[in-house]
């Protein structure tokens, strides 16, 4: 248990180091923070803090640096409210940098990955989920010619899903527009996840003269529902360049490998985030290896009560995490306020 002034120099490190990527010693603390305290009286109260795990040295005449044990304490004070705010967020501007390209999801996606890029000042993921229990909102059947038709599929989040469909030479355009009333009759308000074998072989069978063309239409809807459901847009990978820790072209290279591996990084980051507001995951507690040299903040978004995505902030284990907490709260905010308001 840490006493009181303890907690407070342990914090004046934490944040000193984020701020500077230097080493702080006693007597630095004691003129720019504490001074009413003597260098000695806080040189031994960093020692008791180096022994319990908080700090290390470097080399023995340098100053301490926090070690993971530290951020997380810093952390832990940011989500339970007890540090005071000092990161303020122009939500008007994110408002109106979002609704610039709110009817195009992919769209919307990419700009949210280079705001929050551009407003950390480290590398964003946003991964957009593609559930089985997405909804199919709508099913159009569009012909393209004698012998094709573009089957467009619309599910809830504004994902548009498209395939081609081979059509029997004798079939003309009021028979394709029925066709696709009567399908997007039978499949509007669904979810993929309930396209299973029955329902399916029951639209073949009442449309048995269209038997070809459903059963494309059929493959296709199946196609969508198994494949994975994973999207991750990355913003601001030049913005891992400008950070002293990753001067080291090897380190870099190495993560920016892992962040490339799409579908595993929306595995993790889905799980990661499940069930909680705002995770954060630091250094050494990373699950990932050779990301350890790294924190991660994640938060998942909802939409109508469903985990649409998940967003995260990549940057090195004394990033801002004030900031990034702020940036991450606002945000799913905004992206929930969004769909209500669409």
């Amino acid at each position: 248990m840490l006493t009181e002034r303890q907690r407070k120099i342990l914090l004046a490190v934490v944040k000193d180091y984020i701020n500077n990527a230097e080493p702080i010693g006693s007597r630095t603390l004691s003129k720019k923070y504490f001074p009413s305290l003597s260098p000695a009286t806080i040189r031994n109260e960093m020692a008791d803090l180096e022994e319990m795990g908080y700090f290390y040295q470097p080399h023995t005449s340098a100053g301490r640096v926090p070690t993971s044990k530290a951020y997380r304490y810093y952390v832990n004070t940011i989500l339970s409210g007890k540090e005071e705010e000092e990161f303020t967020i122009d939500e008007k501007l994110f408002k109106d940098f979002i609704n610039e390209a709110r009817e195009e999801i992919e769209s919307l996606l990419r700009r949210i990955g280079k705001l929050l890029s551009k407003t950390t000042d480290y590398l964003s993921i946003v991964v957009a989920l593609r559930s089985r229990e997405s909804v199919i909102k709508k099913i159009e059947l569009v012909r393209l010619d004698s012998m094709h038709a573009l089957m467009v599929i619309i599910t809830e989040g504004g994902w548009v899903h498209h395939k081609l469909i081979p059509l029997k030479e004798s079939m003309d355009e009021d028979e394709l527009e029925e066709l696709g009333r009567y399908i997007n009759e039978k499949l509007s308000g669904r979810s993929l996840g309930s396209l299973n074998e029955e329902f399916i072989q029951e639209l073949l069978r009442r449309l048995e003269e269209y038997r070809g063309v459903c059963l494309k239409a059929a493959q296709a809807l199946q196609e969508i529902k198994e494949k994975f459901s994973g999207k991750v847009y990355l913003g601001g990978r030049t913005n891992i360049l400008k950070l002293p820790e990753f001067k080291d072209v090897e380190r870099m290279r190495i993560i920016l490998e892992v962040l490339e591996e799409e579908e595993f990084m929306a595995k993790m980051l889905t799980e990661l985030s499940k069930g909680r507001d705002i995770r954060v995951i630091i250094g050494e507690e990373n699950p990932i290896k050779r990301m350890r040299e790294c924190s991660l903040v994640t938060a998942s978004y909802n939409i109508g009560g469903k985990i649409m995505g998940v967003l995260g902030i990549v940057g090195p284990t004394r990033m801002d995490y004030k900031k990034v907490i702020s940036v991450m709260r606002t945000m799913t905010a905004l992206l929930e306020d969004l769909e209500g308001g669409s």
